[in-house]
């Protein structure tokens, strides 16, 4: 066992969030290693934090280093030690579970070669608080609750619910249900398909997630808000449970899947359901790897009977886990890819 440690205040931390940061003890090798504008030098030093479920089921590496650091590290923290600060929202791909109990452990990566984990600590990352969002009804950023005057343009917001990972929107009136996710607490009014309408009011409900969009929260209260200038008078929809028979309404949420999911690195197929897909048809698709670095980008022209695209992957990408975000429009989804060739 090697000698590598969190440091105090970072070992056995039960009540982690996603924006919680994990510090190493800064080893005098690791960041003496630091060669300023040396990028190939600079990434082979560095700490590789493992994070697993000692019973099984979880397995997560990261390696940070001097040439690409951690996050959440205090202001003016010099460049050599910032590859010691690791900020739980980095890991993109494959997140830090909900409520299990994890255990932690940190190496060294000295001018290419790797030292031995040292000791382990706990970790969990509890089921937060369930809150009941709503639309914003302060200035933070815009009043959204209540707002007048709006156009298909414009964007309502929800109360910044922390370490949510999805928002879901709800917005109705008599004869139309439309639920869409976010993964920010933001939403764009630009609905292509079934747009709404303007001078008409709608009722707008929130629901957050923790988990990804596996489980969601109650919704709060419903807010209305005016495209244009309307009339509100229809009132508050009753609430619709999720078994309810939607047929005399249209509702929608996005979602999207990639396939053959492992990949062999070539091509992947790409379907989108419940997209505003906009009158060019075009899809922009950026690949991220497991720190969080783009590693491609690119432009897809959806098939606009089906939704789906084909997207062509770079041939030098290694194999390994990725996250695939596709933007439509103001909607942006994104979706784990594992390559194994």
């Amino acid at each position: 066992m090697g000698t590598t440690e969190f440091d105090a205040g970072s070992c056995d931390v039960l009540d982690a969030t996603l924006n919680t940061v994990l510090h190493v003890t800064p080893d005098p090798a690791v960041t003496s290693a630091y060669v300023p504008g040396n990028d190939l030098a600079n990434s082979n030093s560095g700490y590789h934090y493992w994070i697993f479920n000692p019973h099984g089921g979880y397995n997560r590496r990261i390696l940070l280093s001097h040439y690409v650091t951690g996050s959440g590290y205090p202001v003016g923290t010099p460049a050599n030690l910032r590859c010691s600060y690791l900020k739980l929202s980095q890991m993109q791909s494959f997140p830090i579970p909900l409520d299990v109990p994890l255990n932690i452990r940190v190496r060294t990566l000295i001018n290419g070669v790797y030292g031995e984990f040292g000791p382990a600590c706990k970790l969990l990352r509890p089921t937060p608080g369930c809150p009941a969002s709503q639309l914003t009804t302060i200035a933070n950023p815009v009043i959204s609750c209540g707002a007048t005057g709006l156009s298909r343009s414009g964007t309502i917001w929800a109360n910044n619910e922390s370490s949510a990972t999805n928002y879901q929107f709800e917005f109705s009136r008599p004869g139309y249900l439309r639920r869409i996710t976010s993964p920010t607490r933001s939403q764009s009014l630009n609905f292509y398909t079934y747009p709404l309408l303007n001078n008409t009011c709608y009722n707008v409900r929130v629901r957050v997630s923790f988990d990804d969009g596996n489980t969601y929260c109650p919704f709060g209260p419903y807010c209305t808000i005016t495209l244009g200038t309307a009339s509100c008078d229809f009132g508050e929809m009753p609430p619709a449970p999720d078994d309810h028979d939607y047929s005399d309404f249209v509702i929608t949420d996005t979602e999207i899947k990639l396939w053959p999911n492992p990949n062999d690195g070539t091509l992947v197929n790409i379907a989108l359901r419940g997209f505003d897909i906009p009158d060019d048809g075009l899809a922009h698709i950026t690949v991220l790897d497991g720190v969080g670095r783009q590693v491609h980008q690119s432009t897809l022209a959806l098939a606009s009977d089906r939704n789906t695209g084909l997207l062509a992957l770079p041939n030098d990408l290694a194999p390994g886990i990725y996250m695939v975000e596709v933007q439509v429009g103001g909607q942006r989804i994104t979706d784990r890819l594992v390559l194994q060739r």
